[in-house]
């Protein structure tokens, strides 16, 4: 643990954090700033962050021409943290309850959104990079290992490894089309999810369960083909 606190120490005098917002807006803002117990303040500074970004491509091929390659889009950022440390030896206090639970209620949706909490990733210099300036992500994964318990069994020191997704909005105008449509659902959808990503708002899910006769809107079956509502103006 000495060894892993040395390498952290760099840059320690700007410390990381997960800030926690409620939602985020059709035009890339965060909104709803939620209380402050909510945010995560990293005990020490990470040693290694991956991103990784990838483009969509459309290959089209026919018998009497060569084929040919058509860029679709860009994916969102996605950003891993491998090791996170938390430690509450010196204070006999649980690590759980004074620093994982909040980790993990980054992952729970708020009901009147139907998304998790959004997330700004702040740390100094890093996070003002000039591609992703605000670095906001949902938390994707998290994985945690405890590796230090006290005779009761409290534990006290753990490793955490979490991935972000960074929240993908449109900064252009979409133009609905006059006819719904088609959507294959993928393993993880939700309606709110396809909603925010047909119409840059999660809420208007509902367009889309009517159409389709949903009435739970917690089960969708990867594989289904959904039929996806214009919003005419």
């Amino acid at each position: 643990m000495d060894k892993v606190k040395r390498q952290l120490s760099i840059g320690e005098l700007s410390k990381a954090s997960f800030v926690a917002y409620g939602k985020f807006s059709a035009s890339g803002q965060v909104e709803d700033r939620l209380a402050e117990e909510n945010d995560v303040h990293f005990q020490f500074n990470p040693a290694t962050i991956t991103t990784k970004r990838e483009n969509s491509f459309k290959v089209a091929e026919n018998n009497q021409a060569p084929t040919t390659t058509t860029f679709k889009n860009s994916g969102p950022v996605c950003l891993t943290i491998p090791d996170m440390w938390f430690d509450t030896y010196e204070t006999r206090t649980s690590v759980r309850t004074e620093h994982i639970d909040k980790l993990e209620a980054l992952m729970l949706y708020i009901p009147d959104v139907h998304v998790p909490p959004v997330v700004v990733f702040n740390w100094g210099k890093f996070s003002g990079g000039k591609i992703n300036p605000d670095y906001v992500f949902f938390l994707k994964s998290l994985s945690v290992e405890y590796t230090l318990f006290l005779n009761d069994g409290m534990p006290v020191r753990a490793k955490v490894s979490v991935s972000l997704e960074q929240v993908s909005w449109s900064k252009k105008d979409k133009e609905s089309p006059d006819h719904a449509k088609t959507y294959l659902v993928r393993q993880g959808d939700t309606l709110q999810a396809i909603a925010q990503r047909e119409y840059d708002n999660p809420g208007e899910w509902r367009r889309i369960a009517k159409l389709n006769n949903i009435l739970d809107p917690l089960e969708l079956r990867p594989g289904t083909k959904l039929l996806v509502p214009p919003i005419l103006k």
